[in-house]
């Protein structure tokens, strides 16, 4: 029987979910990694820059945050891998859709023309392979993994227009491109060795986050900047996020369950930040399982953590 109300220990639950936050009265211990971010976002005339970290550390969540006065942000989860010539179709895909609304008659149309073209070489590529024909946006995902091919200097050209269009309008972009910190370094390089051609240019800020791993290899690769494939001749600088410590791992616990600040003894959040090791991730997941396996409990001890 759960003697802890079902409001309360709603909230908890949901207030210990795993997911990047938005506010930034949540955010703990990143202020200089952020404010770093901000000064290469602002002051940069250019380039590509990497957040590292291990899984779980935060890189999305910092990312949020990261900011320029003058700059127009974008936001660009890249999906589709499987060959340069799809990365950079799927880049232009995504930043086509950012900017489909524009208030700017120029913006809007090239954005339009841009995403047009992107399903209409899928859809020609797909009728020609299968003999099915999708004509809307709904089909992209679906279409993409068919007939892997595009026209890649036309593509090219559609981001060219469009970058240097944005840039036009807005002086500088800086440009935000998550969830590449799952990929191997041999996969990262590809990527961005395939989209460095039209993002360094002037005014284009462009921020990425990266596997653990490519923080040293790119301290290694430094020392050899001339070498082939080399990491230091894509990234101009990396920011490393390293692992919480167990007072931030505690104080991140309280500011989500603002509301039950007693809910866990302070001893239970010790034990919490020892098993997480400094990974808000865990942390937030050992949290929350203590949570749902004590439901009869108004207060989780430290006894209650040790048990699981």
């Amino acid at each position: 029987m759960i003697n802890l109300e079902n409001k309360k220990l709603k909230y908890i639950v949901e207030a210990l979910f795993d997911k990047p936050i938005d506010d930034k009265e949540l955010l703990v211990n990143r202020k200089k990694e952020l404010e770093h971010l901000n000064k290469i976002a602002y002051f940069q005339p250019m380039g590509i820059f990497g957040v590292c970290g291990e899984t779980g550390v935060g890189k999305t969540t910092t990312l949020n945050f990261i900011n320029a006065e003058n700059a127009k942000r974008l936001y660009i989860l890249i999906t589709e891998k499987d060959s340069k010539e799809v990365i950079i179709g799927d880049f232009l895909y995504k930043l086509s859709l950012l900017q489909i609304n524009s208030k700017n008659n120029k913006v809007r149309k090239l954005a339009t023309e841009a995403r047009d073209f992107i399903l209409n070489e899928m859809s020609y590529n797909t009728s020609y392979g299968g003999g099915i024909n999708f004509a809307a946006n709904v089909s992209y995902e679906k279409s993409i993994n068919n007939k892997k091919r595009f026209n890649i200097y036309s593509v090219k050209e559609h981001i060219d227009n469009l970058l240097s269009l944005l840039i036009e309008e807005y002086g500088k972009v800086l440009i935000i491109v998550d969830e590449l910190d799952k990929e191997k370094k041999e996969e990262v390089l590809n990527i961005l060795d395939s989209l460095k051609s039209v993002l360094f240019k002037e005014n284009i800020i462009t921020i990425v986050s990266l596997p653990f791993s490519i923080y040293r290899e790119y301290s290694n690769d430094r020392m050899r900047w001339n070498e082939s494939g080399n990491l230091e001749n894509i990234f101009k600088d990396m920011v490393f996020l390293e692992p919480l410590k167990a007072e931030d791992i505690k104080k991140m616990i309280l500011k989500r369950i603002k509301e039950y600040p007693d809910y866990f003894e302070m001893d239970a959040l010790d034990e919490i930040a020892t098993f997480s090791d400094g990974n808000p991730r865990d942390a937030l997941w050992i949290a929350q399982q203590v949570a749902l396996f004590n439901t009869d409990k108004n207060k989780i001890t430290k006894e209650l953590v040790k048990k699981g």
